[in-house]
Formats: structure tokens, sequence, C-alpha cells
């Protein structure tokens, strides 16, 4: 898994699309994406097959943004389970930036989260995934 980054968009029409379409007239494939917005700011959580081409993209757009290596976690298909792994995290200190769903096995689902304290992250999350 490569970078994921989170940028930050307008929350109106067409916002996502111009990002989309500047990432695609680089030539940079999107792997896994999710969006939203709430209020006046969207955003977009994305990994992508060049990492370097999708930063020169971000960096020539202006739009603010973070990135880092996402962490991947193994949840057991339950209610609670994302709020467990997530409270954890909150109580650590650790901040958010990003989280994608990024693939199901089983009863798991794989999470790909960055975080601003990766290794303060990797001490929580890492265990066997039947315990998250």
């Amino acid at each position: 898994m490569g970078t994921q980054f989170v940028v930050q968009l307008e929350n109106r029409p067409g916002a996502l699309a111009q990002f989309a379409r500047a990432l695609a007239e680089r030539g940079v494939n999107i792997v896994h994406c999710a969006a939203g917005g709430a209020g006046a700011i969207g955003y977009a959580i994305f990994e992508t097959q060049d990492d370097e081409a999708a930063r020169a993209v971000l960096r020539s757009t202006g739009l603010p943004f973070v990135e880092g290596t996402p962490i991947t976690v193994e949840l057991v298909d339950r209610p609670g389970a994302l709020a467990e792994v997530t409270e954890r995290l909150g109580a650590a200190g650790v901040a958010i930036h990003g989280l994608l769903v990024v693939g199901r096995r089983g009863s798991s689902v794989l999470v790909a989260v960055t975080v601003d304290d990766e290794a303060a992250a990797r001490a929580i999350l890492d265990g066997p995934p039947a315990q998250v």
C-alpha cells in the first residue's frame, strides 16, 4: 500500500470532479478513494499508483493536504468495532487524518488509517485482528 493523501476541498458542486480531472490529466490512477463534505468544507482521501505524481498535482493545485503511510487494520465486521479502535487512538492522543475501507475478508473489514503519530498508533493497533 502506498501513501494515503487527505486533501481539503471546497464543498461545492464540481470541486471533486475538478480535482479528479487534475489527477487524470497527469495520468494518475486512483486506487482507493473516499470523499465527503459538510458546510463549506469538503475532503477527499485517496491512494494512487504514483505517489510522486499525485503529490505534484496536489502542490500545483494549491489545495491543503496531509499525507502519510497508512496502517492497515483488520476489524471484526460487527457494530462497535470501528468505535473501539478509534476510541483507543483518541484516548492515546493520536489524531486520525484519514481512514479508508480497503477490503473485506470473511467476517473482517480491512481499513487503512493515516494518523499524526504512526509509532503510537502502531503500538496501539498491533495485535491479533480478532481483538480489535
